[in-house]
Formats: structure tokens, C-alpha cells, sequence
């Protein structure tokens, strides 16, 4: 299951300006989940919920100021882990303008549930 371009602002940075203001933030969410039971039942309590999911990570993230990407990586994979039915998650967080010269920067995690 994807979660692709998820848009939010939120505090970010080591600098004294980027703490002034929120900043646009761009994840790309990959849960690995058996889908199989969903799509013979077509029924929502038996798949994950990516709307319920969305919205926690929204919840969390425009609330938090962390000082690197890197750590709301590392929160958002434990938001999508708590999940049940989630067994690993690909956790993309892409920060635009964060160089002069490039689009963006970003980092990439994959984590599995146990990991700490």
C-alpha cells in the first residue's frame, strides 16, 4: 500500500530561521501489509486504513519540531508500525529548498515492526 506525496507543513530545521515557521514537507509512504483478506472481502475492518493512517501522521507532524529529517523519518515509520496489520513501513521525507541548488533534500528509511 502507497501513501504518494503527502504534503504537510510542520517546524524543521537546525537553523534559527527554518524555527520560525512552519515548512513544506513531502512524504511517500509504503506500508507492507497483507492485502489478501481485503481483497476477497471487500471490507474496510479487514484492510488497513489509509485515510485513519494520513491523518495520524498529520496529527503528529504538524505539531512537531524536530531538528532533522531523519528523526521525523524515524516517527513517522513508529506511526505507521503501531498500525495493525503492518508488518514494515518505507518512510520517504523530502524537504524542498532545503539546498540552493537542488529541489530538494530528502532521506529514506525502511524499518520492520520490532525494530527500535
Amino acid at each position: 500500500m502507497h501513501i504518494s506525496g503527502l504534503t504537510l507543513f510542520c517546524i524543521i530545521g537546525t537553523k534559527p530561521v527554518e524555527r520560525k515557521k512552519k515548512q513544506k514537507i513531502i512524504f511517500d509512504v509504503v506500508l507492507e501489509c497483507d492485502t489478501s483478506k481485503a481483497g476477497r472481502t471487500d471490507n474496510l475492518k479487514d484492510a488497513v486504513n489509509y485515510k485513519t493512517l494520513s491523518d495520524q501522521i498529520l496529527s503528529h507532524v504538524c505539531r512537531s519540531k524536530y531538528f532533522l529529517i531523519e528523526k521525523l523519518a524515524h516517527c513517522v515509520s513508529k506511526i505507521c508500525l503501531s498500525v495493525p496489520g503492518v508488518k514494515g513501513v518505507t518512510v520517504k521525507v523530502e524537504k524542498p529548498g532545503a539546498l540552493q541548488m537542488a529541489r530538494s533534500a530528502s532521506i529514506e528509511i525502511y524499518r520492520r515492526r520490532g525494530d527500535k
